[in-house]
């Protein structure tokens, strides 16, 4: 048990996180440049 429990498999993979967190980050802000730019373009065309 007690060598179970030394061994994590995070630490055997430590560079998976933080690409897996780079890419989340990539992908949130490029949802989020599209999201407000749909927004402002509707705003400009569709709007008063």
């Amino acid at each position: 048990m007690d060598e179970k429990q030394t061994v994590f498999p995070e630490e055997t993979h430590p560079k998976e996180q933080p690409q897996k967190n780079w890419w989340k980050i990539a992908t949130l802000s490029f949802l989020a440049v599209v999201l407000a730019g749909g927004l402002i373009a509707s705003g400009f065309y569709f709007g008063p």
